[in-house]
């Protein structure tokens, strides 16, 4: 799982996004002349690759699971094509994620703080089926995604030092080649 912007090269097509919105909690006069002011609301859009780690095993013989292996059905049910007649959607659902935390402790040793109570809004994906299925019937989903690249690494801009040294570098390379 990474957030957006980190990760480096191509997504995998399968990938989903998420997003956590939160309201940042207000900071002391002190950090605000110390760190600067802050965004009230935060949202930070994370980007899900396929996680699986199945057990090893022959074709034709039981599979012998322990404890490390992982198996996210998620990641197995068929992505649509437009050929595809799919049957399920992608839809996010909503849930709040309360982070409490009580500092009784530092209170009592002399700290001036303040308990510390955040709630972060979660939208996570969820697989819904959108006509009854059948028996044996594959699981088809709505996929309109498509692999995105990584934002290209802006060129980094050269001066007059950096100009000299490359003209160096190239001089050095064709007095080694001759």
């Amino acid at each position: 799982m990474v957030m957006e912007g980190e990760q480096g090269g191509v997504r995998p097509r399968n990938g989903v996004n998420c997003t956590v919105d939160w309201a940042r909690r207000s900071v002391t006069k002190q950090d605000k002349q110390k760190y600067g002011d802050e965004e009230d609301e935060v949202s930070v859009t994370v980007f899900v690759s396929p996680e699986v780690k199945a057990p090893k095993g022959k074709p034709n013989e039981a599979l012998e699971w322990s404890m490390s292996e992982e198996l996210h059905p998620f990641w197995f049910v068929k992505r649509g094509t437009p050929q595809d007649t799919p049957n399920m959607e992608l839809m996010y659902l909503s849930a709040s994620h309360i982070n409490a935390c009580e500092l009784a402790p530092l209170t009592l040793a002399g700290a001036s703080v303040k308990p510390v109570m955040e709630v972060a809004q979660i939208m996570y994906p969820c697989l819904v089926t959108t006509v009854d299925i059948e028996p044996d019937q594959e699981l088809i989903l709505k996929w309109e995604q498509v692999a995105k690249l990584a934002p290209a690494k802006a060129e980094k801009g050269k001066n007059a030092y950096d100009q000299l040294r490359d003209v160096e570098t190239k001089a050095k390379k064709s007095r080694q080649n001759q």
